[in-house]
């Protein structure tokens, strides 16, 4: 797993005046926890976007989740996901108030989703964007103040899932590498041992038994 962060670079505390909210750990299913910060290239194709990225625990990137880019003047984002007959999914979280109106965009096969900024962060105030993972089961952080800077530089948040009991392939493999020192240290002081033994003057007593035979005819 990578580590968590617990605030946002102190750049972008002071350029965009963003902050990062974090989610509790849901007991049963995990969370989403926000891993990565970091700026874009203002002239490249990831310029004047705010851009979310999505990671399972082996940093894998994970399609098909919604990702809200949350802004006040935005559209209505609606929780019940299912009308009629269809199954609603319970709500295990409750999603930040604040990010209630603005655009639902699902992340693709690169795990990416990306939000075109029409306007520049102001100076002194937080940029209008709210981005949080429209997960009904699994709460997660959300980052506050996103958007471009004046030169149209842009940010980009990377998030990695978190299940309850579930171990990443380098976490395991990490494991058995501690398990396997274990072992060789182990099989070493063994061999010193024999080789202790084997160095000592050894004295053996022979003693001869004399068997008797009877042969009857």
């Amino acid at each position: 797993m990578l580590n968590r962060l617990r605030f946002l670079p102190m750049e972008v505390q002071q350029k965009w005046h963003g902050a990062l909210f974090s989610a509790p750990m849901d007991e049963e299913v995990g969370n989403w926890r926000l891993v990565s910060v970091r700026k874009t290239n203002p002239v490249g194709y990831q310029g004047g976007k705010v851009i979310v990225q999505l990671l399972d625990e082996n940093e894998r990137a994970i399609p098909n989740v919604d990702v809200v880019f949350a802004y006040d003047t935005g559209k209505r984002v609606y929780l019940q996901l299912g009308i009629d007959d269809e199954v609603v999914p319970e709500w295990r979280w409750g999603p930040p108030a604040i990010g209630l109106r603005g655009d639902v965009v699902t992340t693709g096969g690169d795990g990416m989703a990306e939000h075109v900024q029409g306007g520049v962060v102001k100076d002194d105030e937080p940029g209008g964007i709210t981005v949080w993972i429209k997960d009904p089961q699994r709460p997660g952080d959300y980052v506050t103040g996103m958007g471009m800077l004046h030169d149209h530089t842009g940010i980009l948040l990377t998030f990695q899932k978190q299940d309850v009991g579930v171990v990443s392939d380098a976490e395991r493999m990490a494991s058995i590498e501690a398990n396997m020192k274990v072992l060789e240290d182990a099989l070493a002081e063994l061999a010193l041992r024999v080789a202790d033994l084997e160095e000592r003057p050894q004295s053996f007593e022979l003693k001869a038994t004399k068997v008797n035979y009877e042969t009857k005819d």
